[in-house]
């Protein structure tokens, strides 16, 4: 078995593998639109484990860095882990695996993070690879009462919503917000200026729907999200004040007038608190988990949430983060 990069093997057979693992169309254009957005992914794209010419297996690695509260660490997320049907139980995610771990820790690379299923085989496969879970991935969703927008609940408010449906991602508006936001929390709080646009390029969650809630003519807020038929997908819900979120999800229901509102969320207590005050019921925990190890081993996984204050609501993560 070899470990080869993206350009040492047949294109064909990295879209065959990414179209039977994630339905992900991930033609050369796409590696090519990927590597010039997203400087955090290596030259090489992903590696893949082969046997003479045929392609059996695929990870992706990117570096990215997280904040601690001992400051920031160096973080190596792996993706697109799959192998090619009729080639599992053979070693060759682990062999993958293993592979990247000794890339990243080459980089100084302290975590290694990954999402997955806890109803996939390969949940157990990363256990015994030395990965836990540090959060799992919610749910909530909300049937809308659809209050017209004109209403004396509607004005009470002070919020409003400016709704562009666009090609590009206002990012500097957008990142504003969310940079102060994130001030004085930990995890995923360090986006490149160009996160949205870097989150477009690969393509696979789409956003057809961004919000910016204003009050008082001051941008507090913002939506990315998906809108199909009578139902509203949120991506990410930013505030920059927590307080002014329940007033957002009014707003949304308000003048957006959608049947329901389905809230994919790694959020914080404090936030997932404000969802409730305004109808939402959540599924907790779902099946999908994310897992974290530590390269070094020095850290075990209760030291490791604790260096990201999970126990005390400073852990920040989107599902906007997740690749």
């Amino acid at each position: 078995m070899k470990i080869l990069e993206y350009d040492e093997i047949e294109w064909q057979q990295a879209l065959e593998l990414n179209l039977v693992g994630f339905d992900w169309y991930l033609t050369p254009d796409l590696v090519e639109k990927i590597l010039k957005a997203d400087k955090r992914v290596p030259e090489g794209y992903a590696i893949y484990a082969t046997e003479g010419k045929t392609v059996l297996g695929q990870v992706g690695i990117l570096v990215d860095t997280v904040q601690t509260i001992s400051g920031m660490e160096k973080l190596g997320y792996l993706w697109t882990i799959v192998t090619k049907p009729g080639s599992t139980n053979k070693g060759i995610a682990t062999r993958l695996i293993e592979e990247a771990h000794s890339r990243l820790i080459s980089q100084n690379v302290r975590y290694s993070f990954l999402g997955t299923q806890k109803s996939l085989v390969a949940y157990n496969l990363f256990k015994k690879l030395g990965y836990s879970d540090l959060i799992d991935h919610n749910m909530g969703l909300k049937s809308c009462s659809n209050v017209p927008p004109n209403s004396a609940e509607h004005k009470s408010t002070g919020i409003r919503l400016l709704r562009e449906i666009r090609t590009s991602f206002d990012d500097e508006t957008i990142m504003n917000m969310f940079s102060k936001y994130a001030t004085g929390l930990l995890g995923f709080v360090h986006r490149p200026q160009n996160f949205l646009s870097i989150r477009k390029a690969w393509g696979w969650m789409p956003v057809n729907l961004i919000c910016v809630f204003q009050k008082e003519n001051e941008s507090v807020g913002y939506l990315l999200g998906t809108k199909e038929d009578n139902s509203i997908k949120i991506r990410e819900l930013i505030c920059v004040n927590p307080l002014d979120l329940s007033a957002c999800i009014l707003a949304v229901e308000k003048e957006l007038r959608p049947r329901y509102i389905i809230f994919d969320f790694t959020s914080r207590e404090c936030v997932i608190s404000k969802l409730a005050n305004v109808g939402f019921r959540f599924i907790r925990p779902t099946y999908a988990t994310y897992m974290i190890k530590d390269l070094t081993r020095e850290r075990s996984i209760e030291e490791i949430r604790n260096s990201f204050s999970v126990k005390n609501d400073k852990f920040q993560m989107s599902i906007i983060d997740y690749y």
